[in-house]
This record gives structure tokens, sequence and C-alpha cells, in this order.
């Protein structure tokens, strides 16, 4: 069986990962652990559009301040921009429900959705696959503050880390929704093309999740979540209520297993509708709280929504 997530990992909550694709990479990643890795400045292009193609990803504007006098006060004195356009990245959502779900469906048919449960796991395996070509600059959620930066003193000759920390994860402000988590790798050599490669150790942590029967419109009263398990199937249907984002499943740690399942709102369990008997269906502890739909995470086989 699947060990789904890094043994050494007890945190409370666990954020989960999605990654939107054609039902046939999807199945790649599945079934061979395929990734795929392409510098910033791919997104620049125009044929990508949508929520996807930036004219400037990767780009940062550190507007640098000079103090005059105490009449003159502090006043813009130059802009010093870092580009770091040849960095890698692998893009994930931090919620299956972002902006990116409409992207995904909308412009480009991908009702396919693989749920990366450890994240950290998959970043290593592709650095200890493409070490010593790369070089690991880190991970985490993009911040979405606009690619002005003000305040940062004399500029150096040279950008500093935090500059191209800065370049790497921070988009402007209408990109927010995508709610985007990214690992980014600096290149060592002549590196400018996507790199393709199969990981087959980063299939212990995913799980495919299907949503050709789910209407990003929203236009429905109720959603239906099916988990399989080695077992059975469990279902909840529930009255649909803003916002959807909610409805993301989420991974907790009850202090002896991992669960997959669902943070409920007051109302979701008072309209709810379960099916699958279980332990786990509503469970509640001292460490976790109140979960939803929630199984051992180990036991999980696929996930499915339904607008009904």
């Amino acid at each position: 069986m699947a060990k789904k997530i890094s043994l050494n990992k007890t945190e409370k909550r666990i954020q989960p990962c999605f990654k939107f694709l054609e039902e046939r990479w999807a199945n790649e990643m599945l079934e061979f652990g395929s990734v795929k890795i392409s510098p910033m400045r791919e997104f620049r292009k125009s044929h990508h559009g949508g929520l996807i193609q930036d004219d400037e990803e990767g780009i940062a504007h550190f507007h640098s301040l000079t103090f005059g006098t105490r009449w003159e006060g502090v006043f813009n004195n130059s802009i010093f921009d870092v580009d770091i356009g040849d960095a890698f990245i692998y893009c994930t959502t931090s919620n299956i429900f972002s902006e990116t779900l409409n992207w995904a469906l909308k412009e480009n048919g991908r009702s396919s959705c693989v749920l990366i449960t450890d994240i950290q796991a998959l970043h290593s395996a592709i650095s200890d696959e493409l070490h010593p070509d790369l070089r690991f600059l880190g991970e985490r959620n993009c911040e979405y503050l606009g690619r002005n930066v003000h305040g940062v003193g004399i500029p150096p000759s040279n950008p500093t880390q935090r500059m191209k920390e800065t370049a790497a994860w921070r988009k402007p402000r209408r990109f927010a929704e995508q709610a985007e988590f990214r690992g980014v790798w600096v290149p060592k050599a002549d590196l400018t093309e996507p790199i393709a490669k199969r990981l087959p150790a980063i299939k212990d942590f995913l799980i495919p999740v299907d949503l050709s029967e789910f209407d990003a419109n929203l236009c429905f009263d109720r959603l239906a979540i099916e988990i399989k398990t080695t077992t059975q199937v469990h279902r909840a249907d529930l009255e649909f209520i803003h916002p959807i984002q909610s409805y993301s499943p989420m991974i907790f740690w009850d202090g002896d297993t991992h669960l997959l399942g669902l943070e409920p709102k007051s109302n979701w369990v008072r309209g709810a509708s379960l099916k699958g008997p279980s332990q786990y269906n509503v469970f509640a502890s001292s460490v976790s709280g109140t979960l939803l739909l929630c199984v051992r995470l180990e036991d999980v086989l696929s996930i499915s929504y339904k607008s009904i």
C-alpha cells in the first residue's frame, strides 16, 4: 500500500497541492510519475493565455530610496530590475477550487486533476533527479503583492538571494485567485527548454481526482463528493454553500494516522447525506477537530466531485 505522505510529517493540518492536466498527462503522472518543469520565461509566451500567460513572469522591479534633507524627505531614486526567467518552476495550486479550476475546465477542457499529498517529497525527487544541473531555490505559496518593491535602499551591483526569491514568488494581484504553490530551481548548466522526467518514487504521493461531472459555472444546489478506498466508496451529498473553496480536501494528523477529509461548516452537516458506513465518516478528535467524510489517507484510491 502506498504510504501517501512522508513518515516524519506530524503537523496537525497538511495542505495537499493539486495539478490540473489533460487526461493523458494525468494518466502518465499517475502511472509513471511523469513531471515537467519549465523555465519561467516560457510562461511569458502569448499562446498560454488565460491565467497562465504572464508577460513579466520571474521579474521584479526594486525601487531604491534616497534620503534627502529634512525638507526634501524620501524619494525614489532608481529602479533595479531582477529577471530570473531562466529559473525552472513546478506549479500547483493549494486549493482545488481556486480560479485555476475554472481555467482548466473552461479554457482547456482539463477535467483531470492529481492531488499531491506531499509536495515537498515531489520537489525533493525532482531535485535528486536533476542534481547537479539544477539547484533548488525553495518552495512556497506565491505572494500577490505586485512586481514593484519599494524601499530597498541602494541597489547592489548584483541581485541578492532575497531579491531572486522575491522575483520567483511575487506576482500581480490579478493572479491571486490561482492560489499557486510553486517549487523553483536555478540552473547551473545552460538549460533553456522544459525538462520532462519519469520519477516512479513520487507515485506514492499521488491520488487521482475526477471532475468530469463537476459544473465549473457553479449552477447547482448540491455537491456530491466521493472518496474511493481499498474497501468501499464513501460519499457525501452536501448542500452547496459558498465559498466553494471550503470543499477542497485537507490532510490531518490525529496523533496516530493521517486522515483525508473536509473541515465542515456548521450548516454543512445539517444538510449532509453520508453513504458508506465508516468510523471516520464524521470524525472528531481533540487534535483534529470535527472532520467530514474522513478516511485514512493510506486507504484512498481516488476522489470525485459531482454537481447534483
